[in-house]
């Protein structure tokens, strides 16, 4: 992981470019035995990408034919795997011990033994997700961040989300069972497998998506879609201002105040005002020290701790000005703090109750339906989607500020077992498997599905369905991009050698890149500390 991070200074693409550059390498290999030995061509897998840099690279290499497939699995799952890979690994050996600075194992006497397997499997799993750093002094935007890459995958895989009931040795068994299914039927659909559709959960979330694309926030765009039981569609909403007479400002309406008219975002503002206000009072003694005696029988160590901190300070006090306060955003550590990411400064309405207020409007019940919303709900948005009797919530994107699962532990379930007796008293927040919504479009497009009359075949088999063999399937011909009037079955060499164009031009700017940096004889973390 530290390797992965120090070779991100070079380029946050880097691995991603590395990958290009192997594939480039070996294609020619690769195509003549699959050739010589009679095969339809090669699938390139790549494991595992860590940051979104490396995603829009090859995206923008191998266009529609690159596929990211994300698996998910409940924290406490994860946890435990881990935990038992590091409690493995620790008792191997009494010398063989492995150090909280991860990514290090040390046999020095003055070690300790005894390391806590549980506190390891944590820290790996915050550094995974982008929010804890493998090395000091390391930039936020360059770091491995899987939780921003999971985001951008084609097809999300709930990994384990049924194994807890399964022995230990069993639950591979069960992975792979649950994994395959949902990979099968991506690949049957690449391949042009004429009756297939998306299932419900994929509609609901491509609606929410499109309804995202309505809002033009200044922070993020999100949307949202309320469905019944029935999977049809009750309301959508996406976070935006709020117009007089109800629903948000829109695209061409007479009236328009959102944010970007404005011209500027207030919640940002917000914060910094409320941290300012808050460190003038702190660092100004003569705002407060007459007052300590009023709270010196509950709270002395407050007083004692007040009177040491003026001591150090001027009369007049140092607050700080509004630059200096704005310019703390960018010292990670300050920017980690929960203040720095209060979000009730904010004007627009949340995706989440603007759709439940658009069906409170049209009097339309939502009472026992299930929500799908493109990022995980905040705190604030998780006690209305309770109160008004909402029983599912499926996610795509995760929500760090969000305190919905800290606060409503009691009444939220997030990433619920499969055991629906455990949890069916609460509201369950799922994270989205299935097709990503960008994609349905390409994988599900219009194939032939029958025997037409046209087709010349004989009076019994006019009507009948399509019969699909997987072994002879042709790719679906908007993953072959050909123009039209092509025969997508028959390879055009010009227009496979210009994509292949792109990828030799990223290979050979992976060697200039690596090529510069040894011949330069810099460290990359040096570097980036300086």
């Amino acid at each position: 992981m530290r390797a992965g991070d120090t070779l991100r200074l070079l380029d946050p693409a880097i691995v991603g470019k590395l990958a290009v550059l192997e594939i480039n390498q070996k294609r020619e290999q690769f195509t003549q035995e699959a050739v010589l030995g009679g095969k339809k061509g090669v699938a390139y897998i790549i494991t595992h990408l860590m940051h979104p840099a490396e995603v829009r690279t090859l995206r923008s290499v191998y266009g529609s034919r690159f596929f990211l497939i994300a698996a998910n699995a409940r924290r406490a799952d994860r946890l435990d795997y881990l935990v038992e890979g590091y409690r493995q690994e620790l008792s191997k050996s009494p010398r063989s011990k492995v150090s909280t600075d991860i990514g290090h194992s040390d046999t020095d006497e003055d070690v300790e033994s005894s390391v806590n397997p549980t506190a390891l499997a944590r820290d790996l799993i915050a550094i995974d997700a982008g929010i804890k750093s493998s090395m000091l002094y390391l930039d936020p935007k360059t770091r491995l961040n899987v939780d921003d890459t999971f985001q951008l995958a084609d097809l999300f895989v709930r990994s384990r989300a049924e194994t807890r009931q399964y022995p230990a040795r069993e639950r591979d068994k069960e992975i792979d069972r649950v994994a395959t299914a949902q990979i099968t039927r991506l690949v049957m659909q690449l391949f042009s497998y004429p009756f297939g559709a998306p299932t419900t959960e994929e509609s609901a979330m491509s609606t929410a998506f499109l309804a995202a694309q309505s809002s033009v926030s200044l922070g993020r765009s999100v949307g949202a879609a309320l469905v019944d039981s029935h999977g049809s569609v009750v309301s959508i909403g996406w976070n935006e201002v709020a117009k007089p007479n109800g629903g948000p400002y829109r695209e061409n309406d007479g009236l328009d105040h959102r944010d970007h008219i404005n011209g500027f975002d207030p919640s940002d503002v917000g914060r910094i005002d409320a941290i300012r206000s808050f460190l003038d009072v702190l660092l100004t003694p003569k705002k407060w020290r007459h007052t300590l005696g009023a709270i010196e029988e509950n709270y002395p160590e407050a007083v004692e701790w007040l009177t040491s901190l003026q001591s150090y300070l001027p009369e007049e006090g140092v607050a700080p000005v509004k630059e200096a306060v704005a310019g703390l955003a960018g010292v990670e550590s300050f920017n980690n703090t929960r203040i720095m990411h209060l979000i009730e400064f904010g004007r627009s309405v949340h995706a989440e109750m603007a759709t439940l207020s658009d069906a409170f409007r049209r009097g339309v019940g939502v009472v026992g339906g299930s929500m799908y919303v493109t990022t995980f709900p905040c705190h604030e948005c998780a006690r209305n989607l309770v109160s008004f009797g909402i029983d599912n919530v499926f996610y795509v994107e995760p929500y760090g500020k969000s305190m919905a699962e800290s606060l409503y532990s009691q009444e939220i379930s997030v990433f619920p077992s499969n055991d629906a007796s455990i949890n069916s008293h609460m509201v369950n927040f799922v994270p989205f498997a299935g097709i990503a919504s960008r994609r349905l479009a390409d994988l599900f497009s219009p194939v032939a599905r029958k025997r037409g009359l046209n087709d010349r075949m004989g009076a019994a088999k006019i009507g009948s369905a399509i019969e699909w063999d997987e072994l002879s399937a042709p790719i679906r011909a908007t993953f072959v991009d050909y123009p039209p009037g092509y025969d997508h079955q028959i390879v055009i060499p010009e227009l496979e050698v210009e994509r292949l164009g792109v990828e030799v031009i990223v290979a050979a700017g992976v060697h200039i890149q690596l090529a510069r940096a040894v011949n330069s004889g810099s460290d990359p973390g040096k570097s980036s500390i300086n």
